[in-house]
């Protein structure tokens, strides 16, 4: 296999996994992991390049933080 094969593949494995209609298959059951899942897998895996984006103008150690409040504060509610 040629590097770029190699590379080719990774590439079409990585959009099928990251797809919308993947990851929603994948969705936890217990709904208390639900938010944290969906936050990781779109906004980090998805959409990794916007992230970084937002990251520029938002400090990371923030943006931490406002998803853990999002993610936890939602699983005390419940």
């Amino acid at each position: 296999m040629t590097p770029d094969k190699l590379n080719n593949g990774y590439l079409w494995f990585y959009d099928k996994f990251y797809s919308a209609k993947s990851i929603l298959k994948r969705l936890p059951d217990d709904k208390h992991k639900r938010m944290v899942y969906l936050l990781f897998n779109f906004v980090y895996r998805k959409y990794g390049k916007l992230t970084e984006m937002i990251s520029k103008v938002i400090p990371l150690q923030l943006i931490g933080k406002m998803i853990s409040k999002l993610c936890y504060d939602a699983d005390k509610a419940a």
